[in-house]
């Protein structure tokens, strides 16, 4: 097991007992080669240590390491097909497997990270460079926001990882009003064929340093 030196992004339990995590920041630029990486601890190390026992962690943690300029800039979803994970370039689906099994990888499109204007009323920017929005699931989909002009939402199957739907969002505003997603779309599935969403626009809730080249964007 590599000694991993950056900071955890976010963690979540899957449906089987392991505890996933993701690491990166905020504003993954793909051609700074900020790396992230995620895996997962097993669920028999974890339940070895709550009974005090001593475990050799370099059998028990498990790592998939990204492309440089690849990381998560988002929360971990848990499904019973597995754990959903968002970067800032693709969206996965990851099973433990005595290892991590990456079922499926979907791209999708960003215009990179948004920034104030000059006489924006709004100062600040987007906080990720990617699709601000952890993932959202139904029974059957992953659904969560691209970060383009406008911004989409997209949904794909759960089982297979393809774009099933896309279409704009918070797309009737003033010409000129930026928007970033930076918060899960709340989702709600009446189990009769219908799927409703809410997007909300987080623009501006990051600090106006972001954009800086120097900036760090870790949490």
């Amino acid at each position: 097991m590599r000694r991993q030196e950056q900071e955890i992004h976010s963690v979540v339990f899957d449906y089987e007992g392991n505890l996933w995590f993701a690491t990166g920041g905020f504003r993954i630029y793909p051609d700074r080669k900020q790396q992230g990486t995620f895996g997962y601890v097993s669920r028999a190390a974890i339940d070895k240590i709550l009974n005090g026992e001593d475990v050799d962690l370099s059998d028990a943690v498990f790592v998939y390491e990204l492309e440089p300029g690849e990381g998560a800039e988002n929360g971990i979803a848990a499904s019973r097909e597995g754990a959903v994970i968002l970067t800032n370039l693709k969206c996965y689906l990851l099973q433990a497997d005595n290892g991590v099994k990456k079922v499926w990888e979907t791209s999708y499109k960003s215009v990179g990270a948004k920034e104030s204007k000059e006489g924006d009323e709004t100062t600040g920017g987007g906080l990720a460079w990617g699709g601000g929005c952890s993932p959202s699931l139904t029974k059957d989909l992953v659904m969560f926001t691209d970060n383009q002009d406008p911004v989409n939402l997209i949904a794909v199957d759960m089982k297979t990882g393809e774009q099933v739907a896309s279409m704009p969002v918070i797309d009737e505003l003033p010409e000129g009003t930026q928007v970033s997603v930076e918060n899960s779309a709340i989702v709600y599935d009446d189990g009769e064929g219908t799927v409703s969403t809410i997007v909300c626009n987080w623009f501006g809730a990051g600090s106006a340093k972001l954009g800086e080249a120097d900036n760090d964007s870790s949490i």
